[in-house]
């Protein structure tokens, strides 16, 4: 299904990695060659389930580097996330990518953003930047996977980040892995 699409990018999240859950399978693999997009990473937030756990890229064009960075943490039931940086050059430019999963606690979310910046903050001004993937804005973890959603005017989260970056309104369904309704 992805194929009609023509993806050049792809950022995800969630990515299982040899889990028990994936059927020790290596997800950002399978997604690869379901893509047809031949440059892939992964970066491991947490070990999980005899496997690891994390973020994900899938480009059409070579990745140059790539590095993950582990986001801040507060309190001691907070589960690792992290931000995955990939670079990629489409003839003369310079692409930054970066497959973000933002802590369900607003605080740790409000530090990732921070951290986010002073990250990017060193990137020169002559090469682009993409931040895109689960921001859990708005969400506030209510117990064991147990959620509630707040919407608002504005978050913080996208305040502290729209002095560097400009949000790009995403104008269709953002779809949940537990949702099959949505999935095509």
């Amino acid at each position: 299904m992805l194929e009609k699409y023509k993806p050049d990018i792809i950022f995800l999240q969630e990515i299982d990695m040899y889990t028990r859950r994936a059927y020790f399978k290596n997800q950002i693999y399978s997604f690869s060659k379901y893509a047809r997009l031949l440059y892939r990473s992964m970066g491991t937030s947490i070990k999980y389930n005899e496997g690891f756990y994390g973020d994900g890229i899938l480009s059409r064009f070579p990745i140059e580097y790539s590095v993950n960075f582990l986001s801040p943490l507060i309190y001691k039931d907070s589960e690792q996330r992290s931000h995955l940086c990939n670079k990629v050059f489409i003839g003369t430019t310079k692409l930054n990518l970066y497959s973000v999963h933002l802590s369900t606690y607003e605080d740790e979310r409000l530090l990732a953003c921070q951290e986010l910046l002073d990250i990017t903050n060193n990137i020169p001004n002559n090469e682009k930047i993409i931040i895109a993937g689960d921001f859990n804005a708005g969400i506030s973890k209510e117990g064991k996977h147990k959620y509630s959603f707040k919407e608002q005017d504005e978050y913080k989260e996208y305040e502290i980040l729209k002095g560097r970056f400009n949000k790009v309104e995403n104008t269709d369904p953002t779809w949940f892995a537990g949702d099959q309704k949505r999935m095509h």
